[in-house]
């Protein structure tokens, strides 16, 4: 009886210490942006997703495949029982960025079979009608959690995961439960114990403003037309003369 509780002491003592996760996306009104993310967790933990070292290398390879992407910095240490991960990168399109865990993570030998670092990316639907962008997105931790974590959440603790979406205009609809004061910047804060059996999900809905060169064109369109009334008053009062 007490060599069946080792097991059970070792992995209270692993899962008690938190899994803390924090990223953070910029969005500008062209859909470009860039995304920053840190993740803190026993290193058990990490071996999941085969190691810090391991997911480094898959993601720097990852981004170099992509023009799309550009890699501003990597890396992860290791202090104790815990290992920190971070990586921050910029991106010319949102939408790449959605496909990138899928396009770039996956086996080309089976591109229809998941990963196990897309649980920590998990699926970013982006929709665009006309200046109305739609963002959701799911993520799954469960996979990566022992059974032992799922059957008895209490496990996790404080386990905290937070998404933050800074966008640039205030969106009509989101489900965030913390905004900035401006409006702007949406934050989730999610329990990991309270989400062993469903997905993470942050949600949000914006009408993007027009670009600047759409109000120039009107500009210049409205001023030709002025410009053309005017002639013709002036042609017209010559011909009279």
């Amino acid at each position: 009886m007490r060599f069946a509780l080792i097991p059970l002491t070792f992995l209270t003592l692993l899962l008690s210490s938190c899994i803390e996760g924090d990223e953070s996306i910029w969005i500008k009104k062209d859909g470009s942006g860039r995304i920053e993310a840190r993740y803190d967790m026993p290193t058990k933990f990490m071996q999941q997703l085969g190691g810090a070292k391991s997911l480094e290398e898959k993601l720097r390879e990852a981004i170099a495949k992509d023009d799309s992407l550009a890699l501003e910095s990597i890396g992860s240490t290791k202090t104790g029982n815990r290992t920190a991960f971070q990586f921050a990168a910029t991106f010319d399109d949102l939408r790449e960025l959605a496909a990138f865990p899928k396009r770039h993570l996956r086996d080309p030998a089976n591109p229809d079979t998941p990963v196990a670092e897309e649980s920590l990316f998990g699926n970013l639907d982006l929709r665009l009608n006309g200046l109305v962008i739609s963002l959701s997105r799911e993520i799954d931790l469960a996979p990566l959690l022992p059974d032992a974590a799922k059957n008895n959440p209490g496990f996790l603790g404080d386990s905290t995961f937070r998404y933050t979406v800074h966008l640039p205009v205030e969106p009509d609809e989101h489900n965030a439960k913390k905004t900035s004061s401006d409006g702007k910047s949406l934050t989730w804060t999610f329990l990991l114990r309270e989400h062993t059996d469903r997905p993470m999900h942050i949600a949000t809905e914006a009408n993007l403003p027009l670009p600047w060169w759409v109000w120039f064109s009107l500009f210049l369109v409205i001023a030709l037309f002025l410009l053309l009334i005017i002639w013709a008053a002036k042609y017209t009062i010559a011909m009279r003369s």
